[in-house]
């Protein structure tokens, strides 16, 4: 019979979010992306437990997703797909379904 691994979760900050989703591992860069859909906030983290997780970026609006791209990232913030990169919008393109995330 194969043996199932098992693993332990650990934590590595004591934050907390309001809906953390969307997890994306980014493994150039051994990094772990995250939303928090409602804060409208981007966080990331190297999971090295002394350095807390980075808010790389924050909207007014729900962020749904966050996807990295060259040197920043794709968003889709409200009702709006966003390139964000170095922490400024480049493009976005309104969304024509009112009410959609």
């Amino acid at each position: 019979m194969t043996q199932i691994p098992r693993w332990t979760a650990t934590p590595v900050s004591d934050r907390t979010y309001v809906l953390g989703e969307g997890p994306h591992w980014d493994e150039s860069l051994s990094r772990l992306s995250w939303v928090d859909i409602p804060a409208g906030d981007l966080w990331s983290s190297t999971m090295d437990e002394t350095q807390p997780p980075t808010r790389e970026q924050h909207f007014a609006d729900d962020l749904g997703v966050a996807v990295p791209h060259g040197r920043g990232w794709i968003c889709a913030v409200g009702p709006a797909l966003m390139l964000v990169i170095d922490s400024h919008i480049s493009a976005s393109v309104q969304l024509e379904t009112p009410g959609a995330r």
